[in-house]
Formats: C-alpha cells, sequence, structure tokens
C-alpha cells in the first residue's frame, strides 16, 4: 500500500490532503459523478459556514423551496451532512423562540466542539453549506417543533441521499468532544525486495482493531441509515480515517475494508424495479434487509419512539426501487421469515 496516512492527529493539514485525494479519485468514478450529478435537492434550513479563511461568523439559511436546485443567492448548491453523537450532556439547538437569532449569527466559540470541527471540515472542503440536526430541525415539544421534526424524519433519505459528503463523528460519544484525536498510527515498513515497487509498503496493525465496529456512532440507531443512504461518507474513527463512496471504501492509508456489496446494489441509483422481479433477487433483498436489520437490532436509540422512524428513510429509498410492501420493519413478500427472531448469546 501507499502510505498516505496522515500523521497523529486526525485535524493534521497531512489529514485534509488525504480527504481532498479521496475526492479527487472519486470524482475519476462515474458511478459516483451520475449519482451526484442527479442531485436536485436542498435542504430547508442549513448553517452557511462563511468563506473557507474563516472571515465570516456562520449562521443558519433558511431557503425559499425544500426542493430549489440552487439556494438563492448562490451558485453552488453543495452541503455537507453530520452524523453524530448528541451524548446526555446537552446540545447547541435551533428552537421556535432561537430561530430568528440563529439566522444572523452562530458564533463558532458557542458551538460544541462537534459542530465547530464539523464547520471546519466543511471550510476546507470548499463547501459553503452544512447541515446539522440539532440546529436545522427545530427542537421542542411544542406543535411547531413537533412538526417539523415529523417534516425532516421524512426526508432524511433525501438530505442524506443528496449531500457532497457526510462526515461521520464516529469517535466522539457525546457533542462536546470533537471530530479530531490524537492516534497511534500503525507501522509502515517498506518492502525490500527488488521484485516488488519500491514505493509500496506493508503495514504492522492489528486489523481486527479497524474491521471492529466499537466507536460510540456505532451503537446509534439514527446512524446506520445515514451512512448507508449517504454517496460519500467521510468517517472520523478513534484509529483511523475511513473514505466510502459507491464504487470504493478504504482507510486513509489505502488499505480496502469490504462493505455490503449488496446493500450498495439495492440502493443504486440506477436501478429500476424490473430488476427485483425475479426470485433469486428478490431473496438476495431479504437476506440483504435482514443483515441490515440485526446490525440495528444492536443500536440504542434515545427514545424508544425513535426505533422506527430512524430505519424509515432507508426503508424508504428501499421501496422506491424494489415496489414492495413496507411494513413496520418487515416487507409483504417475506413476512414469514421477517417475523422469526433469534437470541444473540
Amino acid at each position: 500500500l501507499n502510505p498516505t496516512h496522515g500523521g497523529s492527529f486526525s485535524g493534521s493539514s497531512k489529514c485534509f490532503e488525504v480527504v481532498h485525494s479521496r475526492l479527487r479519485d472519486c470524482k475519476s468514478h462515474p458511478t459516483c459523478m451520475a449519482a451526484l450529478s442527479t442531485n436536485k435537492f436542498f435542504p430547508p434550513r442549513v448553517i452557511n459556514v462563511g468563506p473557507s479563511d474563516g472571515s465570516q461568523e456562520p449562521f443558519l439559511f433558511v431557503s425559499h423551496s425544500a426542493t430549489e436546485f440552487v439556494p438563492t443567492g448562490y451558485t453552488d448548491r453543495r452541503y455537507v451532512t453530520l452524523s453524530y453523537c448528541w451524548g446526555s450532556k446537552g446540545n447547541f439547538t435551533t428552537t421556535s423562540s432561537t430561530l430568528p437569532l440563529r439566522r444572523q449569527k452562530l458564533a463558532l466559540d458557542d458551538l460544541p466542539m462537534t459542530i465547530r470541527d464539523a464547520v471546519i471540515i466543511t471550510r476546507k472542503l470548499q463547501i459553503r453549506f452544512l447541515w446539522v440536526d440539532a440546529l436545522c430541525i427545530l427542537q421542542g415539544d411544542n406543535e411547531e417543533a413537533v412538526r417539523d421534526w415529523q417534516a425532516s424524519s421524512a426526508i432524511m433519505d433525501q438530505i442524506y441521499g443528496n449531500a457532497f459528503v457526510t462526515i461521520a463523528a464516529a469517535a466522539a460519544s457525546d457533542v462536546h468532544q470533537g471530530i479530531f484525536y490524537s492516534r497511534k498510527m500503525p507501522k509502515l515498513i517498506q518492502l525490500a525486495n527488488e521484485l516488488q515497487d519500491p514505493s509500496e509498503y506493508i503495514t504492522w496493525d492489528n486489523i481486527w482493531g479497524r474491521l471492529m465496529r466499537s466507536d460510540p456512532l456505532y451503537k446509534r440507531s439514527w446512524a446506520l441509515q445515514e451512512g448507508i443512504l449517504s454517496k460519500r461518507v467521510l468517517t472520523y474513527r478513534s484509529r483511523m480515517m475511513l473514505w466510502k463512496c459507491l464504487e470504493k471504501q478504504c482507510f486513509e492509508d489505502g488499505c480496502y475494508e469490504h462493505h455490503l456489496d449488496s446493500v450498495m446494489d439495492l440502493l443504486d441509483p440506477k436501478a429500476t424495479i424490473s430488476r427485483f422481479t425475479t426470485r433469486i433477487v428478490r431473496d438476495r433483498v431479504s437476506y440483504t434487509w435482514h443483515s441490515i436489520v440485526n446490525y440495528y437490532s444492536v443500536t440504542n436509540a434515545t427514545y424508544e419512539a425513535d426505533k422506527l422512524p430512524a430505519l424509515s428513510s432507508l426503508a424508504k429509498a428501499v421501496q422506491a426501487r424494489t415496489g414492495d410492501e413496507y411494513m413496520a420493519g418487515c416487507w409483504k413478500h417475506s413476512l414469514k421469515t421477517d417475523l422469526g427472531w433469534y437470541l444473540s448469546y
């Protein structure tokens, strides 16, 4: 592999060089470019992070239409989404009463560390807009906030599915811990064999430590569909950054991590309902859905009532491609097997 990791701190300039390298690579992928070219959605509210030089404080931008192709007053419709853990220590939110203030300014120093780091990453990517649930969805239990949450949760597939990239703050258990971490990087050993390319290295690392999804974000129910629905995900794990797009998934040092190809195939934007009519393909869809549900079953939702909504946008995306009828976590064509369960010891 080529030694391209960003060093011992995930917020270093070397790490951002790796990120930009992954983005350049992604731009050569036909599937990724075709999927991104179809994006015609813009969230009702986003954070305008200001120019990349940080000369302007962020503020909450409200678009005139949730489906406008380019936000009014701007020429670039790209936006970044954040997938993260709120934690139990409170968050910086937008409510009905604070909405006018948020539209004026979101002082960077007032933001929790994870959201602050997300603003920095968005600026480094030369992108103007960032979507964060706590600030872009009205919070609270009043009628306006409940209505806004219901409307927003119904379009999560569009919010994450049309993002330029999703930042996943996997290592942080709450919003105050931040995205950037000091890491102990694996050893890279240059190949001494004359028959080998001298630019190639091998890594001395605990591969099981990489593959185990033990970071806090992987235990959060909402994060599963956020990651699957996103066309690109930049994950800041405790050990190393992980990049995922529609054609590639790899760690920052170039080592590949295999992912569920069947999930990617299931959500292929080019897929049509006719593709899912054969028995073999429908059985594969059922198997893939069971794999998703098995993983989802061990995640946690802060509110028990969120358990089905946190999977509903993923189900909506699957339904659009299969034409099957969704029934509260199950599918009509495989209802008998979907209702089966077992204890995992």
